[in-house]
């Protein structure tokens, strides 16, 4: 796939509902773990729980960067609503357009 000229690719995450087995954090037992935090922060901003699904998308923006798009919801939704609402956003996202700093 390519989004505003970098190529990338694209992961449909989910953790499978019977999976309860969990994962030991700083905070305790979680039955899921965050994907992406914010830089520099212990802020968590995508997690991925068996509720909570999140698709992905890495782009390789070349000299070793690498962007990262993240579509998931604040709240638990069953996974036909979450492929509908990922369907209507991603013409949106495949519209980015990127340019290059100019000093």
């Amino acid at each position: 796939m390519t989004i505003g000229g970098y190529d990338g690719q694209m992961l449909d995450l989910h953790l499978a509902p019977s999976w309860i087995k969990g994962c030991q954090a700083p905070e305790g037992h979680l039955v899921g773990m965050p994907i992406l935090l914010e830089a520099g922060s212990k802020t968590k901003i995508a997690p991925l729980t068996t509720d909570y699904p999140l698709r992905l998308i890495l782009l390789d923006l070349t000299d070793g960067r690498t962007m990262s798009i993240a579509i998931f919801n604040n709240e638990p939704f069953p996974p036909s609503t979450f492929e509908r609402q990922v369907a209507a956003v991603m013409p949106v996202i495949e519209s980015f357009e990127f340019h290059t700093r100019q000093p």
